[in-house]
């Protein structure tokens, strides 16, 4: 059994306060002007879920000038079906050294809406720890209560969880062990670990940030981002104890997070980087369907054109309105964004239904101050980088090169 030490543990100890990524966050409600549209350089990775009378919530981290010890997360709901977004409501904002960042929302079959996040401190190569709050009333937008920080595990979850046919609640979970799958038998309760699914080669492998899908025939789908351009693969026929050996997808992506889940309909959604053959950098999401399985695609529906656009995160709506988010340039115009389509839509390679929109803002600071962001990509001379690599095609001319580590990177490209 893993007992944690809390501050007030050390306090009564007489030891001096430490902070880690298993101390609890600050819960700033309302929001301070510390918090405030106003006073935010950086934000990004954003994710939203819809409530079953369909209210959409939606979360991201902002804080500081980049990624670092000063992220936060926040949060922000819409009660008209995202046409407008209230301010956010509070920040989970660790105290002492500690980042809170990559948060993910997701409202589970009995109605109540999770939002999990990981904590952990820069630069010391300790874990990372699973965080999450939930609310049992989710309808009442700005009036909802919601419970205090609870430390889950190890690790952080970039992908909303799955509940698979036994109604095991399945979460996936970056760890120290890789691309590993967690299990809850009582409802969220508590979680414990699994399996790891099967690890792509060393010199290919990036962050774990895998996707979940039980297939029609009840087996798992460990779908992965690697270090490389491309996505993986793994399959689970026991429920998740053991995976099969890894392989490459014929799928082409970018380096970066990429979005899958299973619709009402049964057809299985993407949303990724350019079309299913093409790979471009973190511009270009397009929306995609299968009505197989995934063993094959549709066509594409254009959902963002425009460069450092990326991290889509989704979820339907129980009329089958489709929303999606994502964020675009996180420390210079640092928008985040909403989406709303059908089915129809993707299948059409273009926006047919009525009530569809693209380019919805969720949440854009106000003030006029860039972060070091600007710095690495609009001014590139004056950070090692040869020429002016602003636009888009240029963009794509020296990608290949910092893969191949022929070129200088360029910051969380």
């Amino acid at each position: 059994m893993l007992f944690l030490m809390t501050e007030m543990d050390r306090l009564l100890l007489g030891e001096e306060p430490s902070f880690s990524g298993q101390t609890p966050p600050k819960v700033v409600r309302p929001i301070t002007d510390a918090y405030d549209d106003a006073h935010r350089q950086f934000q990004c990775v954003s994710t939203l879920c819809v409530t079953d009378n369909q209210r959409i919530w939606a979360s991201w981290y902002a804080g500081g000038m980049g990624e670092g010890e000063d992220n936060y997360v926040l949060l922000s709901t819409s009660h008209d079906g995202g046409l407008s977004w209230s301010k956010p409501l509070f920040a989970l904002d660790p105290e002492g050294p500690v980042r809170a960042f990559d948060e993910i929302l997701w409202n589970d079959p009995n109605g109540r809406v999770w939002l999990f996040w990981g904590q952990h401190i820069m630069n010391q190569g300790g874990p990372t720890w699973q965080w999450e709050i939930h609310t049992d009333d989710p309808e009442k937008g700005e009036n909802a209560v919601w419970s205090e920080p609870r430390l889950l595990c190890e690790g952080v979850m970039l992908s909303k969880p799955i509940v698979d046919r036994k109604g095991r609640w399945l979460y996936p979970i970056q760890e120290r062990r890789g691309a590993a799958v967690y299990v809850s038998n009582d409802n969220g309760q508590t979680v414990e670990f699994m399996s790891v699914g099967s690890a792509p080669p060393q010199e290919i492998r990036g962050a774990d940030e895998h996707n979940l899908v039980e297939k029609k025939d009840g087996s798992l789908w460990l779908y992965n981002r690697l270090g490389i351009p491309g996505i993986g693969e793994t399959f689970s026929t026991d429920g998740g104890k053991t995976w099969s050996e890894f392989q490459m997808t014929s799928i082409k992506h970018s380096v970066s997070r990429f979005f899958i889940r299973r619709l009402q309909s049964g057809n299985l959604l993407m949303v990724k980087h350019g079309e299913i053959d093409e790979y471009c950098a973190r511009s270009r999401l397009m929306a995609f369907l299968s009505e197989d399985d995934g063993e094959t695609w549709s066509q594409g529906l254009m959902i963002e054109p425009r460069f450092r656009c990326s991290y889509p995160d989704g979820d339907q709506a129980p009329d089958g309105t489709i929303y999606l988010t994502y964020d675009r340039n996180r420390g210079l115009e640092r928008e985040i964004y909403c989406a709303k389509l059908t089915e129809e839509d993707i299948l059409a390679g273009k926006l047919v239904s009525p009530q569809s929109q693209l380019n919805i803002i969720i949440n854009k600071p106000t003030d006029e101050f860039h972060s070091w962001w600007e710095g690495a990509v609009r001014y590139p001379k004056e950070n090692g980088m040869p020429g002016e690599y602003w636009d888009t095609a240029k963009v794509l001319e020296v990608i290949p090169l910092i893969e191949r580590k022929e070129h200088p990177p360029i910051k969380n490209f």
